[in-house]
């Protein structure tokens, strides 16, 4: 009986000690999948986080642009309604002490 109860151990000890062997595999390839995966992630959110700051700049250059845009149509549009006030009224000069309203082409 001694015999087959030291079989019996020694299958048993072996069989731990594959389990064992596996266990410590599985958990080497877990934690390098892991690192892996936490790379790939760490690496995924720094270009996001570059192309936020990339399209955040062109918003600010676009909003400046648009800006200038607005300023250039406002200063046309006070332009064009001076021009017209002149064309309706004509340009008043004083010609011999009279202030006369003389046509725009007029000179």
């Amino acid at each position: 009986m001694a015999e087959s109860e030291a079989r019996i151990v020694e299958t048993i000890l072996k069989t731990q000690a594959r389990a064992d062997g596996t266990f410590k595999e599985v958990m080497t390839r877990l934690d390098h999948n892991l690192h892996g995966g936490l790379e790939d992630l760490t690496d995924g959110l720094a270009a996001i986080d570059e192309r936020q700051t990339s399209l955040e700049d062109r918003m600010k250059r676009l909003e400046e642009q648009h800006q200038q845009a607005v300023d250039a149509l406002t200063y046309l549009v006070q332009e064009l309604r001076e021009s017209r006030v002149l064309r309706q009224e004509g340009e008043k000069k004083k010609v011999g002490g009279e202030e006369v309203l003389m046509h725009p082409m007029a000179g």
